[in-house]
């Protein structure tokens, strides 16, 4: 999961993805809902929560057929973009990707996925000081 969040090995069409900024011709949108918790903190189960956004008639269509069989809460769209910032942009890639598919065949995942998102001194620093910051409040 660190690799994948920190975007050590997405595949390369992942940073320039054309179906950003609501520019897919799908019905809906499927995604992760990070975020839930500062939005609905009683719905999260920390097992992970979908977010779904309609795109056009046909997906309102099929999400009403489907309603009576999920449990929903209605949110708004500011909301799901301001915490999933990958719905509208591409993620960007990490600068140790190619360290990471030239070590790999020679390291265990675990120890390649460690040596390529290692933390520097400054990333270190800046987490103990929002650490800190969070703390106070």
């Amino acid at each position: 999961m660190r690799g994948f969040l920190s975007h050590l090995y997405l595949r390369p069409s992942c940073h320039r993805c054309k179906t950003k900024e609501f520019n897919s011709r799908a019905d809906f949108t499927l995604a992760d809902y990070w975020g839930i918790d500062s939005k609905f903190p009683e719905f999260n189960d920390n097992k992970g929560i979908s977010l779904v956004i309609i795109n056009t008639q046909k997906g309102q269509m099929l999400f009403d057929k489907l309603s009576d069989k999920m449990d929903i809460l209605q949110s708004d769209i500011e909301h799901a973009l301001a915490t999933n910032p990958s719905i509208v942009k591409s993620s960007l890639p990490n600068k140790r990707r190619g360290k990471f598919f030239a070590d790999i065949n020679n390291n265990s995942l675990e120890a390649t996925i460690n040596n390529c998102i290692r933390a520097t001194f400054l990333g270190k620093v800046k987490m103990a000081l929002d650490k800190f910051i969070r703390g106070k409040k």
